[in-house]
């Protein structure tokens, strides 16, 4: 299911364990090079480490409407105790307010929000803010992922939908259409 990321941010972090709330997410730690939630930067007074204690996403048990379900508070980590972890955050990758560019470098707009995968917390739509110009057309743009070509540290950079068209085979003939279609041989219209 697709879910605004802002919905898994200020959200509480409750333990199994105890029943009590642990932590309230902050921020997202985004592997650029995979554009996947690998965990949730946590604030709290209860938390050992209120500067650095983190949520990998693999630990969530569950999603609810109480929060973030975790095991217990044993799941909290800091950015020392993975080593992957600490890596990640020192890409210091942050996907709001990214500019936008096609592959012929036009400007497309920013990154206002994304949308993520609620199992797997992959990022799947980026939600675009246009620039102030073509914003009088249209204010926003959503992104596929698979529209997406290279992330640099400043920019985004989309698949040009001319580029798409051209890509696309185009089919010269209805003849052609009827002897690709594996359900149409051997039957009485098709004359070989």
């Amino acid at each position: 299911m697709l879910v605004s990321a802002d919905k898994f941010l200020q959200l509480p972090v409750m333990s199994l364990q105890t029943g009590a709330q642990l932590a309230v997410t902050d921020a997202a730690v985004i592997d650029p090079r995979t554009l996947k939630i690998v965990a949730y930067k946590l604030i709290g007074q209860h938390l050992t480490r209120l500067d650095s204690s983190y949520l990998m996403v693999e630990d969530i048990r569950e999603t609810g409407s109480m929060g973030f379900i975790v095991d217990s508070q044993d799941v909290i980590v800091t950015s020392g105790d993975v080593i992957h972890l600490q890596k990640i955050i020192d890409y210091n990758f942050y996907l709001e307010g990214m500019r936008v560019i096609d592959t012929r470098r036009q400007r497309l707009g920013k990154v206002h929000s994304y949308t993520i995968e609620s199992g797997g917390f992959v990022i799947q739509q980026l939600s675009v803010q246009r620039p102030l110009i073509k914003s009088f057309t249209t204010t926003s743009m959503l992104i596929h992922r698979s529209q997406i070509v290279k992330i640099s540290d400043s920019e985004v950079t989309v698949r040009n939908s001319h580029e798409e068209e051209r890509a696309t085979p185009v089919l010269t003939s209805a003849r052609a259409a009827i002897g690709d279609n594996p359900f149409r041989k051997g039957s009485p219209a098709d004359p070989s």
